[in-house]
C-alpha cells in the first residue's frame, strides 16, 4: 500500500486559515456596523423629515395668521381714514354753524342767509 500524502505547506495553510477567519470576522463586524449606522441615519432622516413637515405646517399657519392680521390692519386704516374724514366734516359743519350764529348775533340778515347755505352744505343736509 501507499503511504498517506502529506499536505504541503502545513504551517502556511493554518496561517492563511486564521487570516481568512479574521478577515471574515472583520467583514462581518464592518457589515454590522454599517447596518447599524444606516439604521440610525435613516431614523434621523425620518425624524428630520417629520420636523420639517411640522415646521412647514407652522409656517403656513403663521402665513395665514399674518394675512388675516394684514387684512384687519387695512380695514382699521380704512376705518380710521373714514373717521378722520367724518371728523373734518364735523369740524367744517361746526365752523359753518358758528359763522351763521355769529352773523345772526350781529344782525347781518344777508350774511345769515349765505352762512345758512354754507352750513347746510358743510353739514351734509339735504332739503329735498
Amino acid at each position: 500500500m501507499s503511504q498517506p500524502v502529506k499536505a504541503k505547506g502545513g504551517a502556511m495553510t493554518w496561517v492563511f486559515a486564521v487570516l481568512l477567519v479574521i478577515l471574515l470576522l472583520v467583514a462581518a463586524g464592518g457589515g454590522t456596523l454599517l447596518f447599524l449606522v444606516k439604521q440610525r441615519t435613516d431614523q434621523r432622516l425620518a425624524d428630520q423629515q417629520t420636523q420639517i413637515a411640522a415646521l412647514q405646517k407652522e409656517v403656513q399657519q403663521q402665513d395665514s395668521d399674518i394675512s388675516g392680521k394684514q387684512s384687519a390692519i387695512r380695514k382699521a386704516e380704512s376705518d380710521l381714514a373714514a373717521a378722520l374724514d367724518r371728523g373734518k366734516a364735523s369740524e367744517a359743519c361746526t365752523a359753518a354753524v358758528q359763522a351763521m350764529w355769529d352773523k345772526a348775533k350781529a344782525g347781518d340778515i344777508a350774511g345769515v342767509t349765505t352762512a345758512t347755505q354754507t352750513a347746510i352744505t358743510a353739514c351734509g343736509i339735504s332739503l329735498t
